[in-house]
């Protein structure tokens, strides 16, 4: 980021994003990064896959360094198709710093071009599936029956197809809650699921 000083003395930050909108064909649902590994399992991480951009960095830099990284063993360059670039000015005080900040989001629109994402996936605890026997959130039945990626990263970032509804729900005021829950009943993929790469297509059946 880089910091700017007015001349009436105002300090404003400036910081560069470049995020990736990657859509699948058949529903126009959206890849977005669900959770990422914590000290004691996962937790809520929602928005689409990406980061800032590093200093002497070009926009397509920073877009293979998201390959090689966040999207590692989840998502192949070569199952991407590139569509448009926009870029959105958003300008907000920043929670972490509490200065002002004019955020720059350079939006990569792409379309996935593979039938299917063949990464390890996600299981949801035993002890979860007994308790949603009972329970009544339909949301969080959904959410609970479809693939969740993980990356070969350092970060074990979780990915997941969104649809448009659900992301407007899990980005609003109770979608905490609801990812918390989401996420509090996943664990990591078995070894040797990992190990042979085993993964899940779109809809959600066991790739053979």
């Amino acid at each position: 980021s880089v910091v700017v000083v007015c001349g009436s003395g105002t300090v404003f930050r400036v910081v560069s994003l470049v995020v990736f909108h990657l859509s699948r064909g058949d529903d126009n649902c959206v890849l977005m990064q669900v959770g990422k590994a914590g000290e004691s399992g996962f937790v809520p991480s929602f928005q689409l896959p990406g980061g800032k951009l590093e200093r002497g960095e070009t926009y397509n830099d920073a877009l293979e360094r998201l390959f090689n990284t966040k999207l590692a063993g989840v998502i192949d360059k070569s199952h991407v198709a590139s569509v448009s670039r926009d870029r959105e000015v958003v300008q907000k005080e920043s929670k972490e710093f509490v200065v002002c900040t004019k955020y720059i989001r350079n939006v990569c629109s792409a379309s996935f071009t593979a039938n299917h994402v063949t990464a390890p996936s996600c299981t949801v605890k035993a002890a979860s599936w007994e308790a949603l026997q009972s329970e009544t959130n339909l949301e969080l039945h959904a959410l609970l029956e479809r693939p969740v990626w993980i990356s070969s990263d350092v970060n074990r970032t979780l990915f997941a197809w969104v649809s448009e509804d659900e992301s407007a729900l899990l980005s609003g005021s109770s979608g905490e809650a609801l990812l918390t829950q989401w996420m509090s009943a996943l664990e990591p993929p078995r070894p040797d699921q990992e190990e042979s790469g085993d993964g899940f297509d779109n809809s959600g059946e066991i790739e053979i």
